[in-house]
């Protein structure tokens, strides 16, 4: 009957040669609105708009700009949190070189850094706490942690202001997305943001002020619903009840 696709290639082509209705649900399509928009070129753009096309496009943001967008799909949080550790800080940039990483962390003594890489296994070092990629260790690490320093990703970022953990991203260069996304963090007063990975720059990045949590609904039941409904045409009472319910600290 419809196909959705979160900016998936194969499973958009398919439903457009075959005819069949296709709605294209995820972050990127937000950039088929009127958005922040940083490191913009005729190329990304192209991409941005016909490497996953759909027949009904609903993006996601951090905040609507005026716009017919939702706010992010995030992990459930629902289960009892206790408070973030003080100076933990969860290091996510899988981009970078692992040693140029640890230089950012050693001078921090005062700080502990969870630092998530390519690695075998996990190994802890004074302040410096290494771990393989998992999921479920780096959910909890995530849960309590203060900051955490990554890409400009939208899915981390997302969960992390949902937790209200401060952020500070370094945006990947030459790609549209991230720089946007940086763009739009700044904009929005949601974290922090450098372009080069040097120790003063992450120094001076951790003394920003902490922000306050956002609270994100539960868009994804909210999406499936208007899904099932079948007016795809029509996002504007999906949209305004989802930002209805979302409450940010910082706007």
């Amino acid at each position: 009957d419809v196909v959705i696709t979160d900016f998936e290639p194969l499973s958009a082509r398919i439903a457009r040669q075959n005819r069949i209705p296709s709605i294209g649900l995820g972050h990127q399509y937000a950039f088929c609105f009127d958005i922040p928009v940083a490191g913009a070129n005729p190329v990304a753009r192209f991409v941005m708009h016909e490497y996953a096309p759909a027949n009904f496009s609903v993006g996601l943001h951090w905040h609507h700009f005026g716009q017919p967008i939702l706010p992010p799909i995030i992990h459930n949080f629902d289960s009892p949190q206790g408070p973030p550790i003080e100076n933990k800080v969860l290091v996510y940039l899988p981009f970078e070189h692992l040693e140029d990483v640890l230089k950012i962390c050693r001078r921090r003594s005062g700080q502990d850094f969870f630092i998530y890489h390519d690695l075998k296994r996990s190994e802890d070092k004074g302040h410096i706490h290494l771990r393989p990629f998992s999921r479920q260790g780096f959910l909890e690490d995530l849960i309590s942690c203060t900051s955490v320093v990554s890409n400009a990703g939208f899915e981390l970022a997302s969960e992390a202001l949902h937790l209200g953990k401060r952020i500070i991203v370094k945006p990947l260069a030459g790609q549209m997305e991230q720089l946007s996304n940086a763009l739009a963090i700044t904009k929005l007063n949601l974290g922090c943001v450098f372009d080069k990975l040097t120790p003063a720059a992450v120094e001076d990045k951790l003394q920003c002020p902490m922000p306050g949590a956002v609270h994100y609904p539960n868009v994804a039941k909210m999406a499936a619903e208007w899904i099932a409904a079948g007016k795809w045409a029509d996002t504007r009472d999906l949209c305004r009840e989802a930002w209805e319910q979302t409450r940010m600290a910082n706007l």
